[in-house]
């Protein structure tokens, strides 16, 4: 049988029994309170979502950026001023883009143009460059800047060398070497009108040798400083000598020995005349002339060329040149008879007389020996016979006679080679006689043809290889 359903009333009844029990109700509010406290937290989480935070679109400043400048033709063209140099900017996006910007490296930045800037005063519109996406520069404090430029020009000018310090103890600067000793300078005009010259700095402390090496150049003005500006080039390469001290002296050759018989030295010519010696100060003072290696013209029977070392003599640290090149010229022997040459009485005292005991011993004979050249040239006043008689006392004394000669001459012979000589106490009376005072005639003195003896004077044909050696200088 089917069933009616039930009335309202009836239902309403069932739904009040079931809101009475006391467990429902203990349920339904604990649903309740879950449900608030989950729509509590949910909204602080939310608020706290770092998502959310960066998602939301922020102004910030970024301050004092330095202007950068771009564009500018740096080869003609240098800028003078800018002003401002920073800029405040304001910069917009969410703070994940923001957290972006990179200026510490660059790559974020505020820049000038100066690609058709002209010389002399602009004002310049500034640019953002290198933000990341999502970031809008908003504002630039100022926008613009303003910009000198200068137009680039250059001039010659001198390379000098500053020298500083001090070499080794003993040791002295030289002058210094630079090249090249003109360079180029390019600047802007107003520093370019400024600069004087362009100044290396090389120290030579303590230092024993040549210092060189390429050197920076710095330009600078007439009280040396430096001016803003490019050297072209930009090194130069500089020698500063330092040496111990040194000086220029003669040189001269050392010849011993004759050519062999038959022939004779007529000349000499050596490459240099002078060489440099170092050494320390005070052994340069006692140097007037250096001397060569000797040369030996015993076995010289032809001319030639002969390399003779200069050797560094004691104290000496060295000598340049070293060695030095000789044109030794040897030809056949002459002879030349040169008769009655006076004889001198050299060392006498003044309270005593020295007379020759025989009239005939006042002068000498002499034959002598060289090339045709040199005695064709050779005079009887170059000649000099010499009796030497210091610290003899008085009474009758033979001597010998020594024969004095030009260089290139050679004694072959003398007659005679002894004298005898009484030296006496000078008296008022007239000399006794048959004595022959000292000094009645010049010594040296020659007949007006030149030669001693007048026409006792020969020559001889040369005498080939049986003629006798010649030797620069002969004693008897």
């Amino acid at each position: 049988m089917k069933k009616e359903p039930r009335s309202g009333e009836e239902r309403g009844i069932g739904v009040d029994k079931w809101l009475t029990q006391t467990n429902v109700i203990r349920v339904f509010s604990l649903l309740v309170g879950i449900l608030l406290w989950v729509i509590v937290h949910l909204d602080e989480h939310v608020g706290d979502d770092p998502r959310s935070a960066r998602d939301r679109v922020q102004d910030s400043w970024i301050y004092n950026l330095e202007v950068q400048v771009i564009g500018l033709d740096e080869e003609r063209y240098r800028i003078s001023s800018i002003s401002p140099q920073t800029v405040n900017i304001v910069v917009r996006g969410t703070s994940a883009n923001l957290a972006k910007i990179s200026t510490r490296d660059g790559k974020s930045r505020i820049v000038a143009d100066l690609s058709d800037v002209k010389p002399g005063r602009s004002s310049v519109r500034l640019q953002a460059l290198g933000f990341p996406n999502g970031v809008d520069v908003v504002s630039i404090q100022p926008s613009a800047v303003e910009v000198v430029v200068e137009e680039f020009v250059r001039k010659e000018v001198p390379v000098r060398v500053i020298v500083e310090g001090e070499p080794k103890e003993g040791y002295m600067v030289g002058t210094p070497v630079v090249n090249p000793s003109r360079v180029y300078v390019t600047a802007a005009e107003s520093a370019l009108n400024r600069i004087a010259e362009a100044v290396v700095r090389v120290n030579v402390d303590g230092e024993d040798r040549t210092v060189a090496g390429e050197y920076q150049l710095v330009p600078v003005d007439e009280e040396g400083n430096a001016v803003n500006a490019v050297a072209m080039p930009a090194t130069v390469r500089v020698e500063v000598p330092v040496t111990i001290p040194f000086k220029e002296v003669p040189l001269r050759l050392r010849l011993t020995g004759t050519p062999p018989d038959g022939y004779s030295l007529s000349s000499y010519r050596q490459s240099v005349d002078t060489v440099t010696v170092y050494a320390p100060e005070e052994v340069l003072k006692g140097i007037e002339y250096f001397e060569a290696a000797e040369i030996n013209l015993s076995t010289l029977r032809e001319s030639r060329k002969i390399v003779v070392d200069v050797p560094p003599a004691r104290g000496v640290v060295s000598v340049l040149p070293s060695q030095v090149e000789v044109d030794v010229e040897i030809v056949p022997s002459v002879t030349r008879v040169f008769e009655s040459v006076p004889i001198q009485v050299n060392g006498g005292h003044q309270d005593y007389e020295a007379v020759f005991v025989r009239e005939e011993e006042r002068t000498v004979s002499v034959t002598l020996e060289g090339s045709p050249d040199v005695m064709a040239d050779l005079q009887a006043n170059q000649i000099q016979a010499i009796v030497d008689i210091s610290s003899l006392p008085p009474g009758r004394h033979v001597r010998n006679v020594t024969i004095t000669l030009p260089m290139f001459v050679k004694l072959k012979s003398q007659l005679p080679e002894q004298v005898e000589v009484e030296i006496r106490q000078k008296t008022k009376d007239a000399a006794a006689p048959g004595d022959a005072p000292v000094g009645d005639e010049p010594a040296g003195e020659t007949p007006p043809d030149g030669d001693a003896g007048g026409d006792n004077a020969t020559d001889d044909v040369p005498t080939g290889g049986d003629g006798s050696g010649g030797s620069p200088a002969n004693e008897g």
